[in-house]
């Protein structure tokens, strides 16, 4: 199978970027040429009206969803890879925030005394806790972004 136009792809609305009468939207992309001359735009889909602004809110769509799933192979995606990736990351950061606001969590990275839990107990967890930060918080902003709160 041959590859696709490569991303990132850009929606032009206006009056010479399609090749029909009415609302004019096309889905491009800037082709470099392989000689060194001047790169030209490749015209990869037009969208046609499905209301007022039906067509605007397609490319858009069209054109965010390309670049947003860019370096993800063709195979994955019909595989439904970003679905899979999406519910991993949700059970993530769910487990993580049931970890970090645990009463034993607060206990220890507060740093006081806990005679109830051994000290092997309180390095496990402090550790635990130390590893999940920096993924634990990109996971959640990122999943933040498209609505979802875990």
């Amino acid at each position: 199978m041959d590859e696709h136009t490569k991303e990132p792809w850009e929606m032009v609305v206006g009056e010479e970027c399609c090749f029909h009468d009415g609302n004019r939207v096309s889905i491009i992309s800037t082709v470099e040429d392989a000689d060194g001359g001047e790169p030209t735009q490749a015209t990869i889909a037009e969208v046609w009206p499905a209301d007022d602004d039906g067509d605007l809110a397609d490319g858009r769509r069209i054109v965010a969803a390309m670049n947003g799933v860019k370096g993800i192979p063709t195979e994955a995606l019909e595989a439904g890879a970003v679905a899979e990736l999406l519910a991993a990351a949700t059970l993530t950061v769910r487990h993580a925030t049931a970890v970090y606001t645990s009463d034993e969590a607060k206990v220890v990275t507060s740093g006081k005394p806990m005679g109830h839990v051994s000290p092997w107990a309180r390095a496990y967890m402090l550790a635990l806790c130390n590893a999940l930060t920096p993924s634990y918080g990109a996971a959640r902003d990122a999943l933040a972004k498209i609505g979802v709160t875990a």
